[in-house]
C-alpha cells in the first residue's frame, strides 16, 4: 500500500489521534487439519484457521467464527480472513471452523412441509444427531465435535498461547466464546446461542429461517434461549439479494432482538449506533460483482471496502458488535463525519464533483487494496475534479474536512 507524504499525513493527523493497542503485524495465523484434531473427521476439503495476536492485550474471550454455505466445500477460510483478524488484532483468540457447509439451510428447509425442518437442520449440524434426512452429518463430523477437538489440539500443542482457558474439561466453556457466522453459519451461531449461554452472537446477513409453505420463521427462533436477547447482535444489506431482509427482520425480532432497539443504518451513524444490536448497510457499490453481492458485502473479504488508511470500512460495526469501544477518534475508523458532503456523478466517468457544509482541504481516492491513486489539496467546498486517469472498478474517497473527515465508497464506469 502506498504511504502518505508527510504534508498529508499531517493533515489528517489534525483531526484525527493514533491508538492501538497492539502490533497488528504480529498476528499470528494458522492453518490445522481438521483430521488431525480428530483422526474419525473425514469430511475436510479446506482447513481450520486459528488466529492470535501475542501482542495485543488478551480479551480471554473466544470468537468462533463460521463462513456461510460452500456448495463444494472448497472455498479456502483464508478467503476470509478481515473479520477474524479484526477480532484477532483486539486481542481475541479466534477459530474460524471448517464445518459441513456444503448442504444450504434454504435449499433443505425454505420449502419444506416439515415446520421443524430448520431446527433438526441446525440440531444435525450441531450435535450429530440424525434429525434431518436430507442431510448427514454425524457426531465425528459435526460442529460441536470439531470445535471441541479444535481447542483440545490448540490446547496440549500450544500451550502458551492458554487456549485451555475455552474449555472445561473435554468440552467448550461457552461463557468465555462469542460466535459469530456469515448466512448459513449465521443462522448456526443463533442457534449455539439458544443452546448454549454464550457471551455474544454476531449475525452477518443472517438467521433466514422462514418457510414459504407456512409463511413463517422456524419454531425454535421464538422459543427459550439459554442466551439473553440483549447478547445478540445482526448486521445486514437493507438489499441481501441471497436472504431477504424483511425475513431476516422476521427472524430478529422472533429471537427478541428488537427489544433493544430498531435497525440503524451504519452508513449513517457512527459508534455507538444508538446502543442497537440491529445494524444494516444501505451500500450497494458491490451490486453486479457476483451473484450475492450484497449477501457478502458485510461480512466477505472479496466485497470489503477499505478507506483510505488501508481499514476495512465496516470495522467499527464490527468492532461494536464485539463490544469493542471504537470511538470515531481513532484515525480512520470513522466511516461518517459531523458535516454534509456528497459526490456526484456515482458512478462516474471523466469528472467527479463535490458539495460540502464546510471546506475541504484534501480529497484522496483510494482503490480496493487501500493504494491511493489520486489526492488533491483543495480549499473550497464545492468543486470539480479530473479522474479521468484513473481505471474502472470500485474505489473508496476520503475527504478531509476542517471539522473532520468522510469516507464515502465510488464507482468509476
Amino acid at each position: 500500500m502506498k504511504t502518505l507524504s508527510p504534508l498529508l499525513f499531517t493533515l489528517l493527523w489534525s483531526s484525527c489521534a493514533i491508538s492501538q493497542s497492539c502490533n497488528e503485524d504480529s498476528i499470528v495465523i494458522k492453518s490445522i487439519r481438521a483430521s488431525d484434531t480428530d483422526p474419525n473427521i473425514t469430511w475436510e476439503a479446506k482447513q481450520h484457521i486459528v488466529l492470535h495476536n501475542p501482542t495485543c492485550n488478551s480479551k480471554n474471550t473466544l470468537v468462533i467464527n463460521l463462513i456461510g454455505t460452500d456448495p463444494f466445500g472448497t472455498m479456502p477460510l483464508t478467503n476470509f480472513l478481515t473479520f477474524p483478524s479484526v477480532a484477532a488484532n483486539n486481542g481475541f483468540h479466534v477459530i474460524s471452523i471448517k464445518y459441513k457447509n456444503n448442504d444450504s439451510e434454504a435449499i433443505k428447509c425454505a420449502n419444506s412441509g416439515d415446520i421443524e425442518c430448520y431446527e433438526n437442520y441446525h440440531i444435525e449440524n450441531l450435535y450429530g444427531q440424525d434429525s434431518l434426512s436430507s442431510i448427514n452429518i454425524d457426531t465425528s463430523e459435526c460442529i460441536l465435535n470439531r470445535i471441541e477437538k479444535l481447542l483440545q489440539y490448540l490446547s496440549s500443542n500450544y500451550p502458551s498461547e492458554s487456549w485451555n482457558q475455552f474449555l472445561s474439561g473435554d468440552n467448550v466453556n461457552w461463557s468465555e466464546v462469542i460466535v459469530a457466522g456469515h448466512s448459513q453459519g449465521g443462522s448456526h451461531a443463533a442457534f449455539i446461542a439458544h443452546e448454549f449461554t454464550i457471551k455474544r452472537a454476531l449475525l452477518f446477513a443472517s438467521p433466514f429461517e422462514y418457510n414459504n409453505n407456512f409463511l413463517s420463521t422456524a419454531p425454535w427462533v421464538s422459543t427459550f434461549s439459554q442466551t439473553p436477547d440483549s447478547n445478540l447482535y445482526a448486521f445486514s444489506n437493507l438489499y441481501d439479494e441471497v436472504s431477504q431482509f424483511q425475513r431476516q427482520y422476521l427472524a430478529w425480532s422472533s429471537l427478541g432482538i428488537i427489544n433493544h432497539g430498531d435497525t440503524v443504518n451504519v452508513d449513517a451513524s457512527t459508534y455507538p449506533y444508538e446502543n442497537t444490536r440491529l445494524l444494516y448497510t444501505k451500500d450497494t457499490s458491490t451490486i453486479g460483482t457476483s451473484f450475492s453481492a450484497m449477501h457478502g458485502s458485510v461480512y466477505t473479504d472479496s466485497l470489503t471496502f477499505y478507506d483510505g488508511f488501508g481499514v476495512p470500512i465496516y470495522k467499527p460495526v464490527w468492532e461494536y458488535m464485539l463490544g469493542i469501544d471504537n470511538s470515531p477518534s481513532i484515525i480512520g475508523e470513522s466511516i461518517n463525519s459531523p458535516f454534509d458532503f456528497r459526490i456526484f456523478p456515482n458512478p462516474a466517468n471523466s469528472y467527479l464533483y463535490f458539495e460540502s457544509s464546510c471546506k475541504i482541504k484534501l480529497i484522496q481516492i483510494s482503490n480496493l487494496l487501500g493504494e491511493i491513486c489520486f489526492a488533491k489539496l483543495i480549499n473550497t467546498s464545492t468543486g470539480r475534479i479530473d479522474i479521468s486517469a484513473l481505471n474502472n472498478g470500485y474505489y473508496t474517497v476520503l475527504v478531509n474536512g476542517e471539522s473532520g473527515f468522510k469516507i464515502e465508497k465510488l464507482v468509476i464506469k
